[in-house]
């Protein structure tokens, strides 16, 4: 009623790891304090970034104009280093969900009305 339509399922989703290095485990001791890990928060920005990028590239690619965004994930774990003993390994995944959707109305003509609200039926 507002002039878009779906196009298609548009997926953004990126893995990315980071092995603890000397600033990393530096920086996450007890004795640091309540302090920023910078290895970290590079590693969750990166993963997003990339996982956005890809998402913008997939909706391009369906040709529509936007995205409805459906379902956001960002899951964060790690595991021990399987070459260097007592370090740890840290993994990113992120994954963005969303129907790409397309104008289908005449360009510069008013929509009639507001956007019409759909909600589920199941609970």
């Amino acid at each position: 009623m507002t002039g878009w339509v779906p196009v298609g399922l548009a997926l953004g989703i990126s893995i990315g790891s980071r092995h603890d290095d000397r600033t990393t485990v530096r920086q996450a001791r007890w004795a640091s304090g309540n302090a920023e890990v910078t290895g970290w928060t590079e590693l969750v920005n990166e993963a997003r970034h990339d996982a956005r990028r890809q998402l913008e590239r997939e909706v391009k690619r369906l040709g529509a104009e936007g995205v409805v965004i459906a379902a956001m994930r960002l899951q964060v774990s790690q595991r021990t280093c399987p070459v260097t003993v007592g370090r740890r390994d840290h993994v990113v995944e992120t994954t963005l969900i969303g129907t790409a959707i397309a104008s289908f109305s005449p360009a510069g003509r008013r929509h009639a009305g507001p956007a019409l609200a759909v909600l589920p039926v199941n609970p």
